[in-house]
């Protein structure tokens, strides 16, 4: 199969199964003992603007539907790398938001009230539009549309370490001390026996630690996916750049473009709820 129409079927099923993830948390209320589901449909919603825009970039380019190629290639390859930054940041908020309701869970709700949480929904947001200022600013209009030829390599490094470093570097940090923290949490529920827990507040602890778990996979899924390009990044900062880093890129890129399908794979089947209500939201459907 070649790239282009492979590049489609991945956009196509970030869009499909992100929007369906979406849906299915805001009709059946999921996850309302945080606000987690405010930033998962937050990387859903940035999956699905990824995905979107490369059909596009693929589609209109290769039909030559457009004349002004150049101007419609930057404008939707600097979205998609924007959606790097985006997911990075978004994937950043999603797992601090999990650190404190596990690790500070009686200073959670005070702290990460849904206008708070939604304010750094924004302020992911307001990142990414600031790359996508300063790669408008940089642009050099003179290369054919490419991205990593048409920026210095400064902006480069500076992707790298903004876009991939330190938030991924954050994020493992967050999400091993939590780790850490839900397992002192299991233990003590195994080893209370003289005062056991209450049924409520023990169930509550074991679906925390399932999300816990959730999160965790989901981050070795969308990590597997990212770090190639992570590489790609610091290989256009440090090297030249020629027909093979294009190839390698090509490949690579799909690895990239995959990530928005892990997130609602691993989310559902992680979670019996939601396996619950899709069950009867298909089988009202069939009924219907």
């Amino acid at each position: 199969m070649e790239l282009m129409p492979l590049s489609i079927l991945l956009g196509s099923v970030n869009i499909v199964g992100n929007l369906l993830l979406i849906i299915a948390v805001w009709k059946t209320k999921l996850d309302r003992d945080s606000n987690r589901y405010i930033f998962l449909c937050d990387l859903s919603l940035g999956a699905m603007i990824v995905g979107l825009a490369d059909i596009c970039r693929e589609a209109i380019l290769r039909s030559h539907l457009v004349t002004n190629t150049d101007n419609f290639c930057r404008v939707l390859v600097t979205f998609i790398i924007a959606g790097v930054v985006q997911a990075c940041y978004g994937l950043l908020a999603y797992v601090f938001d999990q650190f404190l309701f596990i690790a500070h869970p009686l200073h959670y709700h005070a702290m990460m009230t849904r206008r708070n949480c939604i304010g750094i929904v924004i302020m992911t947001k307001v990142i990414s539009l600031l790359h996508i200022l300063v790669t408008t600013v940089e642009w050099n209009f003179d290369i054919p549309c490419s991205y990593f030829l048409n920026v210095p390599k400064w902006h480069h490094i500076t992707a790298f370490v903004l876009c991939f470093g330190f938030p991924l570097l954050v994020i493992v940090a967050l999400q091993g001390y939590t780790i850490s923290v839900a397992w002192r949490h299991l233990q003590r529920i195994r080893q209370s026996q003289v005062v056991p827990f209450d049924q409520p507040d023990q169930q509550k602890r074991t679906n925390s630690i399932r999300k816990v778990i959730t999160t965790t996979l989901i981050l070795i899924c969308l990590g597997l996916s990212w770090l190639p390009m992570a590489f790609m990044f610091l290989w256009a900062a440090v090297s030249d750049i020629g027909e093979r880093f294009f190839g390698v890129l090509d490949v690579i890129g799909l690895t990239y473009y995959s990530y928005g399908f892990w997130i609602p794979l691993v989310y559902a089947i992680r979670s019996p709820a939601l396996r619950t209500a899709v069950k009867r939201k298909l089988c009202n459907a069939g009924a219907g």
